[in-house]
């Protein structure tokens, strides 16, 4: 997934995703690796790849709370084990505070704040995602941005002095914060559920034959594995927290990218449930209804999308 051509092609730049989804793979490596030998080193080699991640991404920095959901877990598979886990999941989480708190601590040092990365940044991409005005056009950045953004990001920066970084952040979370309680279902139905449709819309007529036929299948996918092959809850809880750390702050359809091989695979499940439970014609004629679902819509996109945008204009990206 790392290496995907559409990954690069996404997202333009290799900066600091294309990393980070190496980081991903590793950790369910390293995962797969701790829960089927269980030793001091396999744990070890968890905390040590997850506190690596973090360096790549700050927001990674949850992977703290991943590693103790991971051993949680684990304790519920293996309950005769309960203090050898728990021991386990103390040396993962002290070898990723090594590489972490060293961070912070030379931030501390050299720039004054104790903190993975620029406060000021962090709390930006947490303003970014999470105010009334982040809806009105993907990206709000440049040219993109409307006035009432604009606006708001200078009366913020306006009410702290220069270079103060943490002042900045604080302002920035402050401002998020009230926008949330002061109207938490708009901030939760827009912010939300506008955001994760941003992710998985179809931004041209072709992905409504390569891309949205997969996303069915694989959230049906995806049943079939909770009910067959709860297991694996662990590797999929790494793609959870990729996943939230990308949807909480932004709603771009690039970072779907490094999941559409899990769709495939997922899609591909779904299908095989299917085929191992069904006759042969109904299976074959229930595959053809699907793809001439897709077509159809394919066929008829730019009417459907004129329709979709005067009936429901509040959805209008």
């Amino acid at each position: 997934m790392a290496c995907s051509p559409l990954l690069y092609y996404q997202t333009i730049t290799a900066g600091y995703e294309l990393p980070s989804v190496l980081i991903h793979i590793l950790l369910i490596l390293a995962a797969t690796r701790a829960y089927r030998f269980q030793t001091w080193g396999s744990a070890a080699v968890l905390g040590l790849v997850a506190g690596l991640g973090a360096l790549v991404k700050a927001s990674l920095g949850a992977l703290g709370t991943v590693i103790f959901l991971y051993f949680l877990l684990l304790t519920i598979f293996a309950k005769n084990e309960q203090q050898r886990i728990w021991a386990r999941c103390a040396i993962a989480l002290l070898v990723f505070s090594v590489p972490t708190v060293s961070w912070m601590a030379r931030n501390k040092i050299r720039n004054g704040y104790f903190a993975l990365a620029d406060p000021a940044y962090s709390a930006y991409t947490w303003f970014h995602g999470n105010n009334p005005w982040a809806t009105k056009g993907f990206p709000v950045l440049g040219d993109d941005a409307t006035p009432e953004f604009r606006d708001c990001v200078s009366q913020i920066r306006n009410s702290v002095a220069p270079g103060d970084s943490v002042g900045l952040a604080k302002a920035y979370t402050k401002y998020v914060w009230q926008y949330i309680f002061s109207d938490p279902f708009h901030w939760f139905v827009v912010m939300g559920v506008k955001k994760i449709w941003c992710g998985f819309k179809c931004y041209g007529r072709l992905e409504l034959l390569h891309w949205a036929p997969i996303v069915p299948l694989a959230v049906f996918g995806l049943w079939t594995l909770f009910k067959y092959g709860r297991h694996t809850l662990i590797v999929h809880l790494l793609f959870l927290n990729y996943v939230l750390n990308t949807y909480i702050f932004f709603g771009f359809s690039r970072y779907r990218v490094p999941y559409l091989p899990v769709c495939v695979l997922l899609a591909t499940s779904s299908m095989l449930w299917f085929y191992d439970r069904m006759e042969r014609k109904r299976f074959v004629t229930g595959a053809v209804s699907y793809a001439l679902l897709f077509i159809f819509a394919y066929s008829f996109a730019r009417p459907l999308r004129m329709l979709w945008l005067h009936y429901i204009p509040w959805l209008r990206m």
